[in-house]
């Protein structure tokens, strides 16, 4: 009796210990997915999509999680990016969009590939416009600045060194980091424009679609049939035939 009681006991923590388990786990799950490149729960994140990923495959879905990982590459390009992790950003965007992309290519069905790459191209458009915007952003120049002449000591001023304003280049050249991001973005740009030329050819590619095997073995046994009827026809027309000949 003692024993049993400690049983049910030990069982009980158990089945608590699971359930609060379960609870913390996916209050990290659900925390981690609103993080961004540089927070601490970001590498949970991208773990925890890679599990998702694999349980995708299983319940033929890769397609579909993959382009919705696509849209969050592009989401966190949208919000964070800085000099500091642009390299490490649009890396992780050009990567998830060419994986994207050769996952929809190896498909074996002709109409759910040309599904997901119309699916895949209106993604890809909305990833080229929020590039786009970027490297407006960091392609912007500098305003100049205009040095006011001091109203301490007007008499050391000298006119020849102040620059009218009309001569005043309006527009400056980009710092050396904000370059740089410029022609990260446009490399992702590329790979971009790459996957959606290659999802036009899959949309506009005239593949034929196999007869199902079930069917062709049923066409098959349609015509052994009609063939067996056939030949009874034939057979039958050639007895009457003889016996008419026998008769006479």
């Amino acid at each position: 009796m003692i024993y049993m009681i400690i049983v049910k006991k030990v069982f009980d923590y158990f089945v608590w210990m699971m359930f609060f388990g379960l609870l913390l786990l996916g209050g990290v799950i659900y925390a981690s997915n609103r993080t961004y490149p540089g927070d601490r729960l970001y590498p949970f994140k991208l773990r925890f999509e890679d599990f998702t990923l694999a349980i995708s495959k299983i319940l033929n879905k890769q397609v579909d999680i993959s382009i919705d990982l696509v849209s969050k590459r592009s989401k966190e390009v949208a919000k964070i990016l800085t000099p500091k992790n642009s390299t490490e950003t649009l890396s992780r965007l050009d990567i998830q969009v060419q994986t994207t992309a050769i996952s929809i290519s190896q498909m074996s069905n002709p109409i759910e590939k040309k599904k997901a790459a119309t699916k895949y191209i209106a993604q890809l458009n909305e990833v080229s416009s929020v590039l786009i915007e970027k490297q407006k952003e960091f392609l912007t120049p500098t305003p100049p600045v205009i040095q006011q002449p001091s109203q301490q000591q007007p008499s050391q001023q000298q006119p020849s060194q102040q620059q009218p304003i009309e001569n005043i280049n309006p527009t400056s050249t980009p710092k050396p980091e904000n370059f740089s991001i410029s022609e990260q973005i446009s490399i992702s740009q590329e790979t971009v424009q790459q996957a959606i030329e290659q999802m036009n050819n899959i949309e506009s590619a005239n593949e034929i679609i196999p007869i199902p095997q079930k069917d062709k073995g049923k066409s098959d046994n349609r015509n052994v049939y009609d063939q067996n009827k056939d030949n009874e026809k034939n057979k039958d027309k050639k007895d009457n035939e003889d016996n008419k000949n026998n008769k006479d």
